[in-house]
């Protein structure tokens, strides 16, 4: 069984509640094994007064990374997400930030995520269910990682 962090967040609508049915989803297609808490963030790359709602999990499964991915595209397209290119308010995005300690680069899928360890709101709910991973590119654990990025405004919310 392959272990994978997702990183989740929204911006729009209920927040909480919208990142609730998306662990409902995503129960329906895998192990769910952990829950970070959730972070409210700011909004990087676009301008918004939304700020965003995030939490990581960790899940067990069988999957190939692209199957995952596929699930992980339905289940956001279900939720109503509207695909608005990448910097733009979303009712949901789940992003696979690893999967085991794979480094795969193709042309939908780059894993580990290309931008989770410059992003706090990414790596603080990751480091809470798993502090010892080892990012695969970094040879770093995430508790670490997360030490470079206390600049970065991320405050626990539940």
């Amino acid at each position: 069984m392959a272990k994978v962090i997702f990183s989740i967040g929204t911006n729009m609508g209920n927040r909480q509640e919208n990142l609730g049915k998306s662990i409902d989803k995503i129960e329906d297609f895998f192990n769910l094994k952990k829950i970070s808490s959730t972070y409210s963030s700011e909004p990087i790359g676009f301008l918004t007064d939304k700020s965003f709602y995030n939490i990581a999990t960790l899940i067990e499964t069988k999957l190939r990374p692209e199957e995952v991915l596929s699930i992980t595209k339905e289940i956001e397209l279900d939720m109503g997400r509207q695909m608005k290119g990448i910097m733009s308010d979303r009712i949901i995005d789940i992003d696979i930030v690893f999967y085991d300690d794979e480094i795969i680069e193709e042309p939908n899928l780059i894993i580990p995520h290309p931008r989770a360890a410059l992003r706090r709101f990414v790596i603080e709910p990751a480091a809470e269910i798993e502090p010892n991973y080892l990012h695969p590119l970094l040879n770093i654990t995430l508790s670490n990682l997360l030490n470079d990025l206390l600049d970065q405004k991320v405050e626990k919310v539940l």
